[in-house]
């Protein structure tokens, strides 16, 4: 059998592989090593096991599986190829060197505490990858999980959803009839194990608390029974902890594998992002403490007192399950857009109608199920004129948010809002849901919850009472210090000059309500762009201590506030990176959907070299943000610096063809063209910003300056430092280079990435340059030091 499938396989591959012996397979396909003709590296064929092949629609397989093809990440093992052979649907991955998990864990048994921990964040971040990109896993498992010197890589990632996506409803399959419940049973979440058609990521947020029960303990939490009663048995029993079979963990780690494996999922960790990130935390000295081993103790002999009551009912039991699992289940994410609403009353009151939508949105946002995306980018698609449903299908949104507000004053002195909200499905430009809204300005908070609610009820998300009370919590108390917030918010957006103003209303905001996290977090915000922005009436310095002052502050306030995270975030980028990566990880923990968090955070790691995942995060911000210029340019720095210049300039493109006048996509376009050595087209987008011809010339000529410093100096003026220094060493004005490579580390410039820029190769060695790299945190000793360089 093994030679005619092979046999047949090589007839259907042509000469594009070289078939080769069987690795053999297991669960849903049979591997084969094969050489790919053309590059010379090897690849594995998987085909479908004919058992599973025979119900399967080959085209719908096809189809599902090119939304796992588009997963690229360091921790990922990609899929290449997906085809049929001889009605058997197979795919191709690269073939990676080393061995699974599975085969690890039998050879060895459990790990060590620190190789542990890696194995597991390595998994965590692959899965935050795919779940912030729709695809989930639905087979996590020690053998789809390989492992290399250094990392470990998930296999397979989508396949089982594309083979249940695919599954003819009318064939005779042991597939169940309800929503396919395809994996392995060891490993399986109890949703998925009967077959739950709304199973969502959480299933391998389960599944990854069973493969980590096995590397901390070296066994499953439940074994050497059937498949079906290891199914009950997930769905009923809840196994030893692991700190009972292994008393030296952490009891933070023990309580993590713990709540990954609740049988409900919104008891889990709703995201792989919050794994990895208390995966960073645990202390691998410390020990369960006597009161929390106590308390295990004490969980432990409760649930074996459930147990022996419930064991004699399994079936019954397990069909209570489903259904009290269905009733508490989280709804699928609906997507939704928040307009900027019209004023329609005088233009100074525009703040207020902005202020309105954006809290509207800000609340929103904080409910499970919910995506708010494109907060600038509504705002933008908006002032072009585009109808709201059109604007919901720019950014991919399956609901809008629009309305209008009027700001009034009664004859006896009283402000009133009236409000019109109205909830559009974009995929018909229908009305689902508006009425309107009318209340005095003191009122103005549970106005905005009341709408937050009715649309929540609109898109059928339904929230817990805790969610609800959370909803319902106001930023301030205090009506006149949140109209100077809201006004300070509406100054912000402007930038430049307008930030000065825009910090003299947060602390107005600030000394009527001191308690009020919001507008410290405003206030930063202000400062730490205002160097950035020509401001100069505070220094760069003060302005950073008075921003990080003012992020700390709020964070002591409210520590759920995403924004301050980010803002601190940024301050810390220029001082200490360690410490703004933690920052950024917290902002993005907290947040998923903030776009400005995923921007900077990218921004952070492509300064660190870690490339691969810069893109990731650059492609997060730009699918939440899509038509934000500066998101498209940092999406594409790590793009250069890997070389991958296509994938760049597409980058580049779609930020100026947003805004053809945006001068960080206009010097980076410049860069990556003299990187390519395409000197002309350098030129002509050096001109795009403002430089001469003859000024574009000196500044691309390969080799030393033959026109002399000054002539460069003099040509490079309308250029910020870093680019100074970058086109200086391009030219071989060496010192001239590292004098301005210099300066913009000591003005703090968030313009860093000199780490990757080739034109800075060279220099690689120099004390001069090496000290620039330590001062800026960047040297290979700080990154590596900081655990962000291998």
């Amino acid at each position: 059998m093994t030679s005619d499938l092979r046999a047949t396989l090589q007839h259907a591959l042509g000469d594009a592989y070289r078939v080769g012996p069987e690795l053999g397979g297991g669960g849903m396909s049979r591997v084969f090593v094969a050489t790919d003709s053309a590059l010379g590296r090897e690849v594995v064929v998987k085909v479908l096991a004919p058992e599973l092949a025979a119900g399967v629609d080959a085209e719908r397989f096809q189809r599902e599986t090119q939304l796992a093809a588009r997963l690229q990440h360091s921790y990922i093992v990609p899929l290449l190829s997906a085809g049929v052979v001889e009605g058997l649907p197979f795919y191709t991955m690269p073939h990676v060197e080393g061995e699974s998990l599975r085969q690890r864990l039998e050879r060895a048994g459990e790990f060590s505490l620190p190789e542990a921990i890696r194995i597991l964040r390595d998994v965590a971040e692959a899965l935050s990858y795919a779940h912030e990109r729709g695809v989930v896993h639905r087979d996590i498992k020690p053998g789809n999980i390989l492992l290399t010197p250094y990392h470990a890589h998930v296999t397979d990632f989508g396949i089982a959803k594309a083979v249940g996506a695919a599954v003819t409803e009318d064939v005779n399959t042991t597939l169940t009839a309800v929503g396919h419940a395809i994996g392995t049973p060891a490993y399986m979440a109890p949703e998925q194990a009967v077959g739950d058609p709304s199973t969502d990521h959480r299933a391998d947020i389960y599944s990854f608390g069973v493969v980590a029960y096995e590397v901390l303990t070296g066994r499953p939490p439940f074994s050497g029974r059937t498949a079906g009663a290891i199914a009950a048995a997930h769905a009923l029993e809840s196994p030893p902890a692991v700190e009972r079979l292994r008393p030296s963990l952490p009891s933070e780690l023990g309580a993590l594998v713990a709540q990954c494996l609740e049988k409900r999922p919104a008891d889990r960790p709703q995201t792989a992002r919050e794994i990895v990130d208390r995966l960073e935390q645990v202390s691998v000295s410390s020990g369960q403490t006597v009161a929390a081993a106590g308390l295990a103790r004490s969980r432990l002999r409760q649930r074996r007192r459930m147990l022996i009551a419930g064991f004699a009912f399994v079936a019954a039991v397990l069909v209570a399950a489903f259904v009290a699992y269905r009733a508490w289940r989280a709804p699928a994410v609906v997507t939704l857009a928040v307009l900027p609403f019209e004023n329609l009353g005088p233009p100074g009151d525009a703040y207020l109608a902005d202020g309105i939508a954006e809290e509207i949105g800000n609340k929103l946002a904080g409910v499970p199920g919910l995506t708010v995306i494109g907060r600038s980018s509504a705002a933008h698609l908006k002032r072009s004129g585009a109808a709201p449903h059109v604007v919901g299908d720019q950014l991919n949104a399956a609901y809008v948010l629009d309305g209008s507000v009027r700001w009034a004053r009664t004859p006896s002195g009283e402000s009133v809002v009236r409000v019109l909200p109205q909830l559009i499905r974009v995929s018909n430009a229908a009305q689902v849901w508006g009425e309107p809204y009318e209340g005095a300005l003191s009122q103005v908070f549970a106005l905005q919850t009341e709408i937050a609610e009715k649309v929540t009820a609109a898109v059928r998300l339904r929230l817990l009472p805790s969610e609800r009370t959370e909803l319902r919590r106001p930023a301030t108390t205090s009506v006149a210090a949140y109209e100077k917030y809201l006004l300070g918010r509406h100054l912000w957006k402007q930038r430049g000059a307008a930030l000065a103003r825009a910090a003299g209303h947060f602390e107005e905001a600030i000394a009527l309500d001191p308690q009020f996290a919001r507008a410290y977090s405003g206030l930063a915000d202000s400062y730490v762009l205002m160097p950035g922005f020509g401001v100069t009436s505070v220094s760069r310095e003060e302005a950073f201590a008075r921003a990080k002052q003012a992020a700390t502050r709020a964070i002591q306030l409210d520590s759920s506030l995403a924004e301050s995270w980010t803002s601190l975030g940024l301050i810390l980028m220029t001082e200490d990176t360690r410490a703004s990566y933690n920052a950024y990880r917290k902002a993005v923990a907290l947040d998923p959907n903030y776009a400005t968090a995923q921007q900077w955070y990218g921004e952070l790691l492509s300064h660190a070299g870690r490339y691969e995942e810069a893109i990731a995060a650059g492609r997060r911000a730009v699918e939440l943000d899509p038509v934000i210029p500066v998101a498209h340019t940092v999406l594409a720095n790590p793009y250069v610096a890997l070389g991958r210049y296509r994938e760049a300039e597409a980058a580049v493109d779609r930020a100026l063809a947003i805004d053809p006048q945006f001068r960080p996509a206009l010097l980076l376009s410049a860069r990556t063209h003299l990187e390519q050595g395409r000197i002309e087209l350098a030129r002509t987008t050096l001109q795009r910003l403002g430089l001469s011809h003859e000024d574009a010339a000196v500044l691309t000529q390969q080799g030393r300056n033959s026109q002399g410093r000054d002539r460069a100096l003099a040509a490079a003026a309308p250029l910020n430092d870093f680019y100074k220094a970058y086109f200086f060493a391009y030219i071989r004005e060496d010192d001239l280079a590292l004098d301005h490579l210099e300066r913009s580390v000591r003005n703090r410039d968030p313009y860093r990435n000199f780490r990757s820029a080739r034109a800075f190769e060279r220099f690689r060695g120099n004390p001069r340059f090496e000290q620039i790299l330590d001062y800026a945190d960047l040297s290979d000793r700080k990154l590596r030091r900081a655990g962000l360089l291998e």
